[in-house]
């Protein structure tokens, strides 16, 4: 029996291992990476809400943490802390919340396409609730 030697032997040498490893790594990475500015991101970066700008309006304070965030999105959802809401259960809601907050402030977030019936509703709700401060945020100005 004769024996044919192929003249095409595939070898696997140690750069393709080392190159694959380099890969790996760069993906996992890259993974993690976004996977932590996604977390970290702010609040209110998340929401999709055009405020109204304001001649005196002040960029948010990086201190308010421990502010409970309501925001009245376009077609009249609310949320609280991020949390979908109805207007029927919010004032129980704050009312909870407000006791267990140190701050008792409340920053009311509202895009500016929003019906004004719709953010006169919420804002009788949040300043029955007995919050110290109601802060309505707006965008600030933008310089020329």
């Amino acid at each position: 029996m004769i024996k044919f030697q192929s003249r095409h032997k595939v070898n696997v040498t140690l750069e393709s291992i080392a190159f694959v490893d380099v890969v790996m790594n760069l993906f996992v990475f890259f993974f993690v990476t976004f996977s932590l500015l996604a977390t970290f991101q702010q609040k209110e970066a998340r929401l999709k809400i055009d405020l109204p700008s304001g001649k005196h309006a002040e960029a948010a304070k990086k201190d308010t943490d421990q502010s409970i965030v309501v925001s009245i999105m376009t077609q009249g959802e609310i949320l609280v802390n991020e949390q979908p809401v109805s207007l029927e259960s919010l004032s129980t809601l704050l009312k909870n919340l407000v006791e267990k907050n140190d701050q008792k402030m409340i920053e009311l977030y509202a895009d500016r396409s929003l019906k004004l019936q719709n953010f006169v509703e919420v804002l009788d709700v949040v300043q029955t609730v007995g919050a110290k401060r109601v802060l309505i945020r707006t965008e600030v100005p933008k310089s020329n």
